[in-house]
C-alpha cells in the first residue's frame, strides 16, 4: 500500500495526489512526530508495527525507523479480520517534560481464542525514535472475542487541564452476535460489560486508572476523532464517533465536550 497527500489544486473541488511513501503492510492510522511535521509515524497492522518514516527535504525516498515492534506479541491477522495494532497516542506533555515522554498503544494480544484489548504505555528515551521495550506498563485489559470488532484507536482530550489531567479516549465494539446485523448487539448495553462503549482514562492516575463510561449502545466504533475546534474555539473537544455497519449505513455520532452523564 502506499501513503498519498490530498493537496487541492484550485477553488473548485479537485485533488491532486501525492504519493509519500510505497510498501506499507497495511496501514491504518497516521499522524506526525510531535515537533516534526515531515516525520510521519505509521502504524502497519499487516506487520504489528509502528514505524517512523522522515521525509526528506526536496524530496527523496523517507527514511525508516521502526519505533515500536510488536510482531509475535500482538495478535496476526488474516485478510478478514480488523483487530491487530490499530492505534497509538503521544502523551500531551511529550515534549516539554522528559518524564512524560510516553507513546501509548492499543492493541489485540496474540492469545488463542481470545485476542485480549489492551492499552500499554511506553518511553521513548530523549534523542531517539524507538520505544524502550522494557518500559511496558500495562495500563488496560479487557478479553475480547470478536476478531471484527476488537479494534479501534485512542486519543487525548483536546482541552486540557491541569499538569495531572490528562484524559485518553478509547472505545470497544460491541463482542457478541447480534440479534439484527444493523443492530449493535446485547452486550452494548450491558453497564457491567466494557465492550459496546467509550471510555475514558486519566494517564497520570495510578496504574491502572480506572476508567470512565462515557457512552454505550456503539457497535463498532473503530474510527473517532476528538475535535480541535475552529479559529474561535467552536467546538474544542467534541468527540466524533465513526460507526460502521455490514449491511446497513453507518453512523457518526458527537458527543459534546461537558456533557454530562452516559449517553445511549
Amino acid at each position: 500500500m502506499v501513503l498519498l497527500t490530498l493537496l487541492p489544486r484550485t477553488a473548485v473541488a479537485q485533488i491532486h495526489l501525492t504519493q509519500v511513501i510505497s510498501g506499507l503492510d497495511t496501514p491504518v492510522f497516521v499522524t506526525s512526530w510531535p515537533d516534526n511535521p515531515n516525520a510521519l509515524v505509521v502504524i502497519e497492522r499487516g506487520s504489528e508495527k509502528i514505524s517512523t518514516f522522515t521525509l526528506p527535504l526536496g524530496g527523496g525516498i523517507p527514511v525508516q525507523a521502526v519505533m515500536l515492534d510488536l510482531s509475535g506479541v500482538a495478535y496476526d491477522p488474516l485478510p478478514s479480520d480488523f483487530i491487530g495494532v490499530t492505534g497509538f497516542a503521544f502523551h500531551p506533555q511529550f515534549l516539554e517534560n522528559r518524564h512524560k515522554r510516553f507513546i501509548y498503544v492499543r492493541y489485540n494480544l496474540n492469545t488463542p481464542n481470545a485476542p485480549t484489548t489492551v492499552i500499554e504505555r511506553y518511553r521513548i528515551p530523549p534523542g531517539t525514535v524507538a520505544a524502550d521495550p522494557t518500559s511496558k506498563t500495562l495500563l488496560y485489559s479487557y478479553p475480547t472475542i470478536d476478531t471484527a470488532h476488537g479494534a479501534g484507536q485512542i486519543h487525548f482530550d483536546t482541552v486540557g487541564g491541569d499538569s495531572s489531567t490528562h484524559l485518553l479516549y478509547f472505545a470497544l465494539g460491541d463482542d457478541k452476535v447480534p440479534s439484527s446485523t444493523c443492530a449493535e448487539r446485547e452486550e452494548a448495553q450491558d453497564d457491567t460489560k466494557d465492550v459496546g462503549k467509550l471510555w475514558v482514562i486519566n494517564v497520570d492516575d495510578p496504574v491502572p486508572p480506572v476508567p470512565t463510561m462515557m457512552a454505550k449502545g456503539l457497535r463498532n466504533p473503530f474510527g473517532f476523532s476528538v475535535d480541535r475546534g475552529d479559529s474561535s474555539g467552536n467546538g474544542k473537544g467534541d468527540i466524533w464517533i465513526g460507526n460502521t455497519g455490514p449491511d446497513c449505513t453507518g453512523d457518526i455520532f458527537v458527543y459534546p465536550y461537558g456533557a454530562s452523564g452516559v449517553r445511549n
